[in-house]
């Protein structure tokens, strides 16, 4: 029994012993660059070395320590070294873009997984140098204002720096305007955004339609060489352009038109059109008509118009009519008969009188 007892201890012993001489065997060191100079949205790499000189094939388990939202590029878990052999293998590291500037810390861990201990670690240090960068987007304008009235911008102004910014806010191209900034001077911290507000009052006197291009300069105020600028193009139209007239128009469409056709006999002819329609007051109640079109080209090509000449004027109290239409007193009394002539209604509630005189174009009644 007490001959067991010792022999379990000597194993003991010797297992402790030879734990620690392969630990002995087992190297790490950072052989790279141990210190970086860096800026947001770069990537950093180095390189270190891991030596196994125990008479076994090893495998390593990684552990990294990064600052929060850091990155290394094509991460490993564990890794394996033959015996007596070493291994040199370099690592990579991308800096977030919304990284602040000062002072970072990079942490690897290398144990063995066949020997379960801890082989070393390493820091690589990292400063994030300040970066200043600011932009500005046009939101919001008028395609085109009336001289006199106030327009108004709308802007973004985003802090794409590393570092908190103060920056100054300037507007040119303003010579015959007057202007007014919400928040002329703007304080942002890193990656943060604010919206403001350039009102333009116009000069009213104006008196041809001008294109004016408005420039918005957002600079910074410890450095003037870093700067965002937005353009902004509107047209300002004379107030007289609106003013209110006198009368009230119809639009009036003009055709000149010629046919021509060759079956044995060559014949042709030309053939003009005015046709206009529209209401003449303002709460369009009251239509007038007008078609004047000549001479009759019909017999000349069967793309040919018969000549036709009309003016009509109707209202919700009375029509009148002038020239070729269909006349008929009412669907009771009579059909349709097209013709040259006159007509005229009055119309009062559930009352309407009316009367024509015409003459039939295209055939004779019987």
């Amino acid at each position: 029994m007490k001959f067991r007892f010792f022999l379990i201890f000597l194993l003991v012993i010797y297992f402790n012993q030879s734990q620690a001489g392969d630990k002995e065997k087992l190297s790490l060191e950072l052989i790279g660059k141990k210190h970086f100079d860096a800026e947001p949205r770069d990537i950093i790499s180095s390189v270190y070395r891991i030596v196994n000189n125990t008479k076994t094939n090893q495998k390593y388990s990684i552990k990294v320590t990064l600052p929060p939202n850091w990155k290394v590029i094509n991460p490993e878990e564990s890794f394996e070294i033959a015996r007596h052999q070493q291994n040199i293998r370099f690592f990579s590291v991308f800096i977030p873009s919304t990284t602040t500037s000062g002072n970072y810390l990079i942490t690897y861990q290398i144990s063995s997984l066949s020997v379960p201990t801890l082989v070393g670690s390493f820091t690589v240090s990292v400063f994030v140098k300040p970066v200043k960068k600011i932009s500005m987007f046009l939101i919001d304008e008028p395609s085109y204002v009336i001289a006199g009235d106030n327009y108004q911008v709308k802007l973004k102004l985003k802090n794409e720096s590393n570092v908190s910014v103060k920056t100054k806010i300037t507007v040119n191209n303003v010579d015959t305007l007057s202007y007014f900034i919400t928040n002329d001077h703007i304080t942002l911290a890193p990656n943060q955004e604010e919206f403001f507000t350039v009102d333009i009052i116009t000069n009213k006197d104006i008196e041809n339609s001008i294109i004016k291009s408005l420039e918005v300069i957002a600079t910074l105020i410890d450095n003037n060489e870093v700067q965002s600028r937005a353009l902004g193009i509107m047209e300002i139209i004379p107030r007289n352009l609106f003013a209110k007239q006198e009368f009230n128009t119809i639009p009036v469409y003009t055709t000149l038109r010629y046919v021509y056709q060759n079956q044995g006999s060559r014949l042709s002819g030309m053939q003009g059109e005015i046709v206009g329609k529209g209401f003449i007051n303002p709460t369009h109640n009251n239509e007038v008509n007008l078609i004047i079109r000549g001479p009759d080209v019909y017999d000349k090509s069967i793309f040919g118009k018969y000549d036709e000449y009309v003016f009509s004027n109707r209202s919700d109290k009375y029509a009148f009519h002038i020239g070729d239409r269909s006349y008929s007193l009412s669907t009771l009394t009579q059909s349709n008969r097209f013709g040259r002539g006159f007509e005229g209604q009055i119309e009062n509630n559930n009352f309407r009188l009316g009367v024509y005189s015409m003459q039939s174009r295209f055939f004779q009644p019987e």
